[in-house]
């Protein structure tokens, strides 16, 4: 079932996944998700592959994209990863071919719109949109970090820390109070 939007047709992320797999039945299929944290934001990769009845291997691919701010809605102040990582299930669906007329899934539009302070249709859930997201360190809040540090941050730490922030806590773990 599609959900009508402003005259164009909409299926939620669970619509397109349910009727792809029953579209594949008993056929191979991955779906590859990637997350990478900068600062406060999760980016999305998916990329789903699929076999093709009568050949061996994967044949059939799509990736999709999604990215999410921390806190930028009520459900991203806990979810702002799984968030990301269902919208890009979907945009990677809808690159197959599982979508109503549109890309964005039901989900995203009704986030939009309830952003922009309209009201969203009861059917659809809750989703995000492309924000802006300047990487800040998570300790001292210091903004617009080179994206080397933020990577190497992430990597190291688990979280986007500044060039100072990284010291305090290498001297911590170390024993070495200064």
């Amino acid at each position: 079932m599609t959900v009508n939007i402003h005259g164009k047709e909409y299926k939620t992320v669970a619509e397109r996944l349910a009727e792809f797999k029953k579209d594949l039945g008993e056929l191979p299929f991955e779906i590859i998700t990637e997350v990478q944290l900068i600062g406060d934001c999760a980016l999305a990769k998916t990329t789903i592959r699929h076999a093709v009845k009568g050949s061996s291997g994967f044949l059939k691919a799509a990736t999709g994209h999604a990215f999410e701010k921390f806190g930028s809605t009520t459900i991203n102040k806990t979810s702002h990863i799984e968030v990301a990582e269902t919208s890009a299930v979907g945009r990677a669906l809808a690159f197959l071919g599982y979508a109503g007329t549109e890309i964005a899934s039901a989900d995203e539009v009704a986030q939009a719109i309830s952003q922009q302070g309209g009201t969203a249709p009861a059917q659809a859930g809750t989703f995000g949109q492309d924000i802006e997201c300047p990487a800040v360190c998570a300790a001292c809040g210091l903004k617009d970090l080179d994206k080397s540090v933020v990577d190497f941050s992430n990597r190291t730490f688990g979280r986007t820390l500044c060039r100072k922030c990284q010291d305090i806590v290498r001297n911590d773990k170390a024993g070495k109070r200064g």
